[in-house]
């Protein structure tokens, strides 16, 4: 990093775990990514490990409390783990739940953007919901495969669709047909998300989201893909109590699935056009020896951090959607 770049963090007030109501807390939703994942409803992501040889030692990136590292442990995906994260507070719930489950863990504070994975001793690496809060994504896959040996796993559980939440036309005008046939106590309030909340909010969500999967073909092969969707559901279902409530209705339940359907026919299981995916990724370290494409490549991302920092965190020209909402 140089003297003129400064890193992308989440702002002080902002607090992970809220009570808020999430599209994958609708229990039909969970079947359907599970379908999704391992073609089973009962069956989640987390059985796609069974194929590979367990971990040793997990590294988990942005962790968090460390729920997912720590049920990957339980379950024999992993003997142990190394958390990263840069909450200390998040970090004091992870130790006080590891020692209370009995896994042996090792969580660190570190900035994602800036850590180095040198002497962390790891052979799988987790990405749950981690990458998409990344600014510097390229220098930290890279690090990631430098540190990774050659049998290692990179998993990945991740938001890959449009960057802070700004969604495209065509899938925004989709959920707007189909928010407009539904009884009102059964909508959500459907507002696009206003860039400057955003960034003022959590100037690190879905930061650079679009690049994730790009980034990772850069250094990694992708061995296991599975799309889960998300274009269409995943904002119809954000807070909408409403309907959770009336999930077991009749009619709830008609709706609940008409969106469903609506996601599936969009997305038609393709990563380009999915919110959501999980991907096992091999490393490839041939690429670390192109030093002159690695140069070009840091030198593509520090540029585009210095004018982003320049220019109040806007990375990308503004959509069409955004300009629309903004002007109401």
């Amino acid at each position: 990093m140089t003297a003129t770049q400064v890193t992308v963090k989440p702002g002080e007030t902002f607090r992970y775990y809220s009570d808020t109501l999430y599209w994958n807390d609708f229990p039909e939703i969970q079947a359907h990514l599970n379908h999704l994942a391992t073609g089973h409803s009962t069956t989640d992501w987390m059985t796609m490990l069974e194929r590979y040889p367990p971990a040793q030692r997990l590294l988990s990136l942005n962790c968090g409390n460390g729920w997912v590292e720590r049920k990957l442990c339980t379950r024999g995906h992993a003997r142990s783990v190394v958390g990263l994260d840069i909450s200390e507070d998040l970090l004091a719930e992870a130790r006080r739940l590891a020692a209370h489950e009995g896994v042996v863990a090792d969580y660190r504070v570190a900035d994602a953007n800036m850590t180095s994975l040198a002497a962390l001793g790891f052979d799988h690496v987790l990405n749950h919901a981690a990458l998409h809060h990344v600014a510097y994504i390229d220098r930290l896959v890279r690090e990631v495969l430098i540190h990774m040996p050659e049998h290692g796993l990179l998993i990945n559980y991740d938001y890959v669709g449009p960057h802070r939440n700004q969604y495209e036309w065509e899938a925004w005008s989709r959920m707007i047909e189909l928010w407009d046939e539904m009884p009102e106590q059964l909508r959500t309030p459907l507002d696009y998300p206003p860039f400057k909340t955003m960034v003022a909010g959590d100037p690190t969500e879905a930061v650079h989201s679009e690049l994730i999967v790009d980034t990772l073909r850069r250094y990694f092969d992708i061995v296991d893909m599975r799309a889960l969707g998300g274009a269409i559901a995943y904002q119809m279902l954000w807070n909408n109590v409403g309907l959770h409530q009336a999930r077991e209705t009749l009619h709830g339940a008609y709706w609940l699935n008409r969106i469903i359907e609506a996601d599936i026919e969009f997305t038609d299981g393709k990563l380009e056009s999915s919110l959501f995916a999980v991907l096992i990724c091999r490393p490839r370290k041939a690429v670390l020896h192109d030093t002159e494409q690695l140069a070009l490549w840091t030198k593509e991302e520090n540029e585009r951090e210095e004018q982003a920092s320049r220019n109040g965190g806007r990375y990308y020209p503004r959509r069409a959607l955004e300009i629309l909402y903004e002007n109401r």
